[in-house]
């Protein structure tokens, strides 16, 4: 496994665990981490797997441009012998390289980061989850801590 960005990772904006929100400002479990980094970073996969979604939220805005997670990109991947998701946020709109199906390596470039959707800056958001499908929950069950998660899976 490796990191989301290649070289040094940016700043962690905000980390995994119960937060108050920033835009709702209400208390409120953030699932994945927030890197703050320029918007059209290459953002890369973390580990060999497949796209299981690539593209807009569901969730729209009255302008029609997605809300929630803006433009999203999700790879199944396994590590030891489970299923995982590794999702990525707010992503900058036109720049996503891979579509639903596409098989990816550890490392491809999979889009840029970009301030898509519900955002208050430039990030990238970036969950783990475990099982084989994406299923959001408010109270961060099934949500794992991303980066201890990659950190004790390093690739050297």
């Amino acid at each position: 496994m490796r990191y989301p960005f290649k070289g040094r990772q940016p700043a962690i904006s905000s980390p995994f665990g119960w937060r108050i929100h920033p835009i709702l400002k209400t208390k409120r479990h953030h699932n994945g981490v927030d890197y703050a980094c320029a918007i059209g970073t290459p953002v890369q996969a973390v580990a060999k797997g497949t796209v299981v979604f690539a593209g807009p939220s569901m969730i729209k805005f009255p302008s029609g441009e997605p809300a929630g997670g803006g433009y999203i990109v999700r790879i199944r991947f396994k590590d030891r012998l489970k299923d995982y998701t590794a999702s990525y946020m707010h992503l900058k709109k036109g720049s996503l390289k891979v579509a639903v199906g596409d098989k990816v390596e550890m490392g491809q470039i999979l889009a840029e980061s970009g301030n898509t959707g519900e955002s208050t800056g430039p990030h990238l958001h970036f969950e783990i989850q475990r099982g084989k499908k994406y299923i959001w929950t408010a109270d961060g069950s099934r949500y794992l801590e991303p980066v201890s998660f990659i950190k004790a899976r390093l690739t050297k």
